[in-house]
């Protein structure tokens, strides 16, 4: 009786290990996700020299995607030359653990 005791306690911790494991690598892969998916906007939006269009393009599809895009566009001291600063915020979960957090990025687009 004992042996079967701790088989089935060894059972469910490797259960609980294997699932927390999950937890972490599925939370990881999306916070990879939603850096690269900054990264691209980012590039988007300063290739097409901070058009509106791309600009709202991106928002909306940032909202699909379940991210919140802001970019905050100005001109260089009159030289027609424009800048921006982008922030994105995602949800990062790992609802075994019961961890939710919400991350900002934020960098300035050139």
């Amino acid at each position: 009786m004992d042996t079967v005791l701790k088989a089935f306690s060894g059972v469910f911790m490797l259960l609980l290990l294997t699932a927390v494991s999950v937890g972490l690598i599925g939370a990881c892969l999306s916070a990879n996700a939603a850096d690269s998916y900054y990264s691209d906007v980012s590039k988007r939006v300063s290739v097409s020299n901070f058009s509106d269009g791309v600009i709202l393009e991106c928002v909306n599809e940032a909202k699909e995607k379940g991210y919140e895009l802001e970019i905050e566009t100005s001109e260089v001291n009159g030289s027609g030359k424009r800048v921006g600063v982008g922030k994105m915020t995602y949800d990062f979960k790992i609802p075994i653990i019961g961890i939710e957090k919400e991350y900002l990025i934020e960098s300035n687009l050139w």
